[in-house]
């Protein structure tokens, strides 16, 4: 590999890099614990009526990070892993959920939980999440 390429590599690295949510500096593993449960709330999308839906919430191996699932209780339901980047905010990155590549994020305030996502280059939302 000459210099050109290494060059062009080590960009696209720090682009790649560059493009993730990082973690707010002094978030720690106990910070996850308003988000741990099981969540029922209503799911919309545009042009379709609202729905009733459960998102799980896990801690996962790593300090800051999360195994989901979305929309338990549907037919087709989707495993996704998400990091804590702010005290009650949680990004899902780019993964496959409804069978699409799509983003996603969850935040809580006081002992309500919101959820936000888009793929298919639809935005749907899910609101007045509450643990059951």
């Amino acid at each position: 590999m000459n210099r050109i390429e290494s060059a062009v590599l080590l960009a696209l690295v720090f682009l790649i890099l560059g493009g993730c949510s990082k973690p707010e500096p002094g978030l720690s593993s106990a910070d996850r614990t308003s988000f741990v449960g099981r969540w029922a709330g209503n799911y919309t999308c545009p042009k379709f009526p609202t729905t009733p839906d459960t998102l799980i919430i896990a801690t996962a191996s790593e300090p800051l990070e999360f195994s989901i699932t979305i929309h338990s209780g549907h037919f087709n339901p989707d495993l996704v892993t998400g990091t804590l980047t702010q005290k009650h905010e949680i990004t899902i990155p780019k993964q496959i959920m409804g069978g699409a590549l799509g983003t996603a994020q969850i935040t809580v305030s006081g002992s309500a939980l919101s959820f936000t996502q888009t793929g298919f280059g639809v935005t749907c939302t899910g609101n007045d999440y509450h643990l059951f």
